[in-house]
């Protein structure tokens, strides 16, 4: 009886000690918790945003419209269509121009670029930096002047060209799917990759004429 006894108690007070491990356990818990939140809620706040839908960096290059003729269009970054340019538009990084049949459009990047779009022509302005400007041009003729040291990368379906110095003319014709580059002086690198997805680089000089097809992805100077 006695050792029947002393094993209850025993039991008994293990049970009770059970139960306030874990009601401690509970309480230690809720304490963490909270402070965990409270630590969230009043770390620092993060570093504002300087991106902006509707503005282009502050340190971007301004293409000023030098000369236009009939029909131009210009769809800005934050449009969903394109407008009819303005007298006084200026084109910004992130926008793009269309010439219709009859139009036309000179734009002028200090110290870097003057690029002319010819009729039934776009383009999309990539980047508009110091650091380099990039050009997506998906149709039509565009001449390419090079007046300063910014690079200029034009980026015509899976051709890419590296305009070093001089003037150049790219010809994009959608229905045989190629790309011309001719180079009215100085010089230029061409650059893809073939139909084996090897890297392929050509040097342009003054009088080539590079015909670039898409559809085979390959290319031949003339």
């Amino acid at each position: 009886m006695a050792i029947k006894k002393i094993f209850s108690m025993y039991i008994k007070s293990n049970i009770f000690l059970f139960i306030i491990a874990i009601v401690i356990g509970i309480i230690l818990g809720i304490i963490l918790n909270k402070s965990n939140i409270k630590q969230v809620f009043t770390s620092k706040p993060l570093p504002p945003s300087y991106f902006s839908l509707a503005n282009p960096p502050k340190e971007s290059i301004i293409g000023k419209v030098e000369a236009a003729t009939g029909d131009v269009e210009v769809t800005s970054r934050i449009a969903t269509a394109p407008s009819a340019l303005k007298s006084t538009s200026q084109i910004l990084q992130g926008e793009s121009l269309d010439t219709k049949s009859k139009g036309g459009i000179s734009l002028n990047f200090a110290n870097s670029e003057t690029i002319s779009l010819k009729k039934n022509s776009h383009i999309d302005l990539i980047q508009a930096l110091k650091a380099n400007i990039v050009v997506n041009q998906t149709m039509g003729n565009v001449d390419y002047l090079k007046t300063g040291n910014i690079p200029l990368s034009i980026i015509s379906q899976n051709l890419l060209l590296d305009q070093i110095s001089g003037e150049m003319e790219v010809s994009v014709d959608k229905s045989t799917n190629q790309v011309t580059a001719s180079l009215l002086s100085g010089s230029a690198k061409a650059a893809f990759n073939d139909s084996n997805d090897n890297s392929q680089v050509v040097t342009l000089q003054k009088g080539d004429n590079y015909i670039f097809s898409n559809q085979t992805l390959s290319g031949t100077a003339q």
